[in-house]
């Protein structure tokens, strides 16, 4: 479906297919440290997802195969009166063990230096293809982006609850605030404070009420080389607080309570019309830890 009226669009796909499903299973393997993206805790006994880990996940199939019918559907719908431009984006999958439902709306009024857009979404999935347990992961935000000028505004409320059958394996709630301002565009320069409150629960530590503050300052660099080259590098400074001692390490080993320093550098070079070349590096001080850091190159061809 492809229907379009003056400002308005809307555009729908639609499909029922059969496929073989297999069952599947996990393992993770240990692989040098700061190597791998996974990390293990003794008193919960799960793997917690972190860079800079030393595990690795690797999901195989099993040899059981079962016929399911999948029903698919998209819809994008887009409104442009006047000033004003609203999206909406709907997607769903259906399968006899596996759910994933998608929707999103967005409002922006203004356009340029002077703009605020509003943006809400949801993202559910649901999956029992696994032969140990069932998962479900839901995430729900709010996001408010306002442009005056040199000055940039950013709120945002946003849950997020991961579950493993019926246990809620981790649920976090975080509302945060961000403004930034323009100093150059030619250097960019721009400096970013932001601050976020978080909740935090888990099944395994039910009886903790956890409240984590986060302070946060960063400034961005970047300048402009060739014909569609730039490089960037952004400085940030992290201040976790906790509300309580002896949080667990199911929590603080991806947010590490005290100071946290990072730095990334990021460079981009293009070579004719369809090849890019890019070149990321990131380094982390964690407060009572070892720096961390990783290098990414990255090739782009267009065919």
């Amino acid at each position: 479906m492809d229907y379009s009226y003056k400002s308005f669009t809307i555009f729908g796909t639609l499909q029922q297919s059969q496929r073989y499903l297999q069952k599947r299973d996990e393992t993770f393997v240990r692989v040098d440290e700061g190597t791998g993206n996974y990390v293990f805790d003794p008193l919960t006994q799960t793997y917690v997802e972190r860079e800079f880990g030393d595990y690795i996940r690797k999901v195989f199939l099993l040899d059981e195969f079962e016929r399911v019918v999948s029903r698919k559907y998209n819809i994008e719908i887009r409104f442009c009166p006047l000033l004003a431009e609203f999206n909406g984006r709907f997607q769903f999958i259906d399968e006899e063990e596996f759910l994933s439902i998608y929707s999103a709306l967005s409002c922006l009024i203004g356009h340029g230096d002077r703009s605020i857009e509003c943006i809400v979404a949801q993202d559910l999935i649901e999956d029992s293809r696994y032969t140990l347990y069932n998962t479900s992961k839901r995430i729900r935000d709010i996001n408010i982006i306002s442009v005056l000028n040199r000055i940039y505004g950013n709120g945002m409320a946003k849950e997020y609850v991961d579950k493993l059958d019926d246990q809620i394996r981790e649920q976090r709630r975080d509302y945060s605030g961000e403004l930034a301002y323009r100093v150059f565009t030619r250097p960019l320069i721009k400096p970013l404070a932001g601050y976020t409150y978080s909740t935090l629960f888990s099944s395994f530590f039910s009886d903790m009420d956890i409240q984590m503050h986060t302070l946060k300052g960063r400034i961005l660099c970047g300048v402009a080389i060739g014909k569609g080259g730039r490089i960037e590098v952004i400085g940030e400074l992290l201040y976790r607080l906790y509300n309580m001692e002896g949080i667990p390490y199911f929590f603080t080993v991806r947010e590490p309570e005290g100071l946290t320093e990072r730095i990334q550098v990021s460079s981009s070079i293009g070579i004719g019309q369809n090849t890019v070349f890019s070149l990321q590096y990131h380094i982390e001080f964690p407060p009572n830890e070892k720096l961390r850091q990783t290098m990414r190159l990255q090739t782009k061809i267009r065919f």
